[in-house]
């Protein structure tokens, strides 16, 4: 029997502002002192010119709708708030008569204008230049001139383009992550983190969080004011008990796990960004995102050979069990954040919370059920769509011991299987023994104190057959030559302090050739 075909992995870009993902690049700037209140928008001065979102109301009380304003000059661009930006907008009761955004993402106007939409600000005039590139422009203007704009990804809306003002490979690199930090709880580790990491220079170019605040106080939800506007905030946060939050961003709140890890694959940009409070002052982290690939991604770095439908498994168990809940809020936020962290690096992080510590702990105990002869145990299957039930490593990282188990499936080459899955995975496993009679593995983890008792049975379909029940194997007089000394010893203290997690597994082929090596959980 072949191995299965390698399940593809799911794309788990290390970057979230690389230039496929919709995201606008990132320019260094000199470590400088910045004077005063950091402008709203790059180049600007004055109060923030960022508009509030379609359909919502920022409370302030209006002028008359006819007004008198100065026309402004050639080639010098005028907000309608009469900050220069960059952009002429127009008002708003223009805007709502244009039609919707076309493929290309722009909007089409009756007498062949053209506008596009600039994200988080407003809609403006744009023209086509000569070197291909639209361009924020006047109507009293032939030839724009204007911010040059891009597309943001397939997405209606625009923005500013960056243009790198010198050509070749920058000299300067990007701070890398010091993610070092010791706590018990999601968002105090994460302060900690944050704080104990060296904060690059801000990023200008990329600040767009800078226009999703208001001048006045949201009534419908948490907020956070920052140099004098308020920021919408993720909800349930302790951002006074913590100091840190959650920015929401405009046009994401973030909910349920589906629509959460497609934002993250599609769009990572749409995410909340954190602010920290350092020396009594909130500050934006501009320089990182929270989550820098997909949930699904995380669990893969951590647990190389998990089937794409353990990914999608364990990685929404997760997001539900940090809240609690299906919906996720700022706590779960940083309980998902803290917990991938220690999966990926116990030294650098704590568990926020024990049953988090290992898909092994999330997974539920099977009960075992009563058959004519109560022998045969039922195995449900794996389905992406369903709780998590089981996790299945696919053989492609251990093929050599697949095959070996394939031609010859002994007790011994089991032992072997299992072993090299576990150790592929971060799991560390006692020695084997010199007796595979009732093939057994003892293992541990490093980031939490549980020990893993592992019984190895013969799968036929989808049942697997029933062993002695959990704990008493302990007064089988042949455990300590199929287990070894230091396993039995560790395993017994374990037992005493009712630390072990009781387990079965094997291999196992599908109906449809698919096979797998499978763990679950019994009580």
């Amino acid at each position: 029997m072949k191995p299965p075909k390698k399940v593809t992995k799911p794309n788990t870009p290390d970057n979230p502002n690389s230039p496929d993902d919709g995201a606008p690049p990132r320019r260094e700037i000199p470590d400088i002192e910045l004077p005063g209140r950091l402008p709203d928008i790059p180049g600007a001065e004055g109060p923030s010119t960022s508009r509030p979102a379609e359909g919502e109301s920022d409370n302030v009380p209006r002028q008359p709708q006819l007004e008198v304003a100065d026309i402004p000059l050639s080639g010098q661009f005028v907000s309608d708030t009469g900050t220069r930006s960059g952009f002429s907008f127009l008002p708003d009761f223009l805007a709502r008569d244009l039609p919707a955004a076309d493929l290309d993402g722009l909007r089409y106007g009756k007498r062949q204008t053209i506008y596009a939409e600039i994200e988080n600000e407003g809609i403006t005039l744009v023209r086509l230049g000569a070197d291909g590139e639209y361009r924020a422009a006047l109507l009293t203007e032939l030839v724009a001139s204007g911010p040059v704009l891009e597309r943001v990804g397939n997405t209606p809306f625009w923005r500013r383009k960056v243009v790198d003002e010198q050509a070749g490979p920058s000299v300067s690199k990007r701070p890398r992550v010091d993610e070092s930090a010791d706590s018990s709880s999601g968002e105090a580790a994460q302060v900690s983190d944050q704080l104990a990491q060296h904060l690059a220079p801000l990023d200008l170019s990329a600040a767009q969080w800078r226009n999703w605040g208001s001048s006045t106080r949201p009534l419908a939800s948490e907020s956070l004011e920052i140099n004098g506007l308020h920021y919408p905030l993720v909800p349930n946060g302790s951002p006074q008990s913590h100091s840190i939050a959650y920015l929401q961003h405009p046009r994401f709140s973030p909910a349920r796990y589906e629509a959460f890890e497609q934002m993250l694959h599609d769009e990572p940009t749409l995410q909340p960004r954190w602010a920290l409070k350092r020396d009594g002052q909130w500050q934006v982290l501009e320089d990182r995102f929270p989550f820098n690939r997909p949930l699904t991604g995380y669990v893969a770095n951590s647990y190389r050979d998990l089937s794409q439908t353990s990914l999608t498994t364990v990685a929404r168990s997760l997001f539900n069990r940090a809240n609690h809940s299906e919906v996720i809020d700022s706590r779960g936020l940083a309980v998902l954040k803290q917990t991938l962290r220690n999966w990926a690096d116990n030294t650098s992080a704590s568990i926020p919370r024990l049953e988090l510590a290992d898909p092994i702990l999330m997974l539920p105990i099977i009960p075992r059920t009563r058959s004519a002869n109560n022998v045969w145990m039922t195995l449900l299957p794996a389905d992406a769509n369903t709780a998590l039930r089981r996790l299945d490593f696919t053989p492609e990282g251990f093929a050599a011991q697949w095959n070996n188990f394939v031609i010859d499936p002994s007790n011994y080459n089991l032992k072997q299987l299992l072993t090299a899955v576990l150790v592929r995975n971060g799991y560390d496993v006692f020695p084997m023994s010199s007796d595979h009679r009732g093939p057994t593995l003892v293992f541990t983890r490093a980031n939490h104190d549980r020990v893993f008792f592992l019984k190895l049975g013969n799968v036929n379909g989808e049942t697997i057959r029933q062993m002695a029940p959990s704990g008493d194997e302990l007064s089988d007089p042949h455990l300590v030559s199929r287990i070894g000394e230091a396993a039995h010893e560790r395993l017994r203290t374990a037992y005493d302090q009712n630390r072990v997690v009781w387990l079965l597994g094997g291999v196992q082929t599908t109906s449809s050739g698919v096979g797998s090596v499978f763990i679950v959980r019994e009580g």
